[in-house]
């Protein structure tokens, strides 16, 4: 009679330990798993106090710079949003405003103005 494996003929040799090296991996799979579900719940809820953390940041940013325009203006509660757009809209088209506006955004990212303006590169890139 040829065996086909190591096992005995009658079925015994070795299946206990088969079954056991089965059964802890089973377990370490059942755990792995779980920890994988608990890195998923943990990464979903940092992408949600992400996302609520920049919200508020935009929000400060948001009230703070209005509190500024308020503030050079004469009467705010008597202007309606148009004429402060129409106001600003005017302001800003000069060529010092966007000379300013150069020089500020530069200074702040870094690049030497002599490279040419903030404005003319981002009409480059785009």
């Amino acid at each position: 009679m040829k065996r086909i494996n190591s096992r005995k003929a009658d079925g015994k040799g070795g299946g206990k330990n088969m079954t056991g090296n089965y059964e802890k991996t089973l377990q370490k799979l059942e755990l792995a798993e779980e920890k994988l579900k608990k890195a998923s719940q943990k990464k979903k809820d940092l992408e949600a106090e992400k996302k609520t953390l920049l919200e508020r940041a935009e929000t400060e940013r948001l009230s703070s710079r209005g509190m500024i325009l308020e503030s050079f203006l004469k009467e705010p509660l008597v202007l309606k949003n148009e004429d402060i757009t129409s106001l600003l809209g005017m302001m800003f088209r000069s060529s010092f405003s966007q000379k300013k506006l150069d020089e500020l955004i530069c200074k702040r990212k870094g690049i030497p103005l002599e490279e040419g303006s903030a404005s003319d590169k981002a009409e480059e890139s785009a």
